[in-house]
């Protein structure tokens, strides 16, 4: 990105900018369908502690070992 778009860093003769990266789509760790997320939503009341770790992880995007 900064060599690309912002011109932050000039070039010179670096072989490995013409690698392209093809990052593969992972299924170890898929997203909750959303009748799963009501099911626990509705089972945890706001300000337990299993719904705050589950509101963290989902709104903020944050590691699990972050979170913990």
């Amino acid at each position: 990105m900064a060599i690309e778009v912002e011109k932050w860093i000039k070039p010179q003769d670096d072989p490995s900018l013409s690698i392209r990266v093809r990052i593969p789509k992972s299924t170890a760790n898929p997203a909750w369908p959303i009748a799963i997320r009501e099911k626990f939503e509705a089972h945890h009341p706001i300000g337990s502690a299993p719904r705050t770790c589950y509101a963290l992880g989902f709104w903020l995007g944050n590691r699990r070992g972050d979170i913990a």
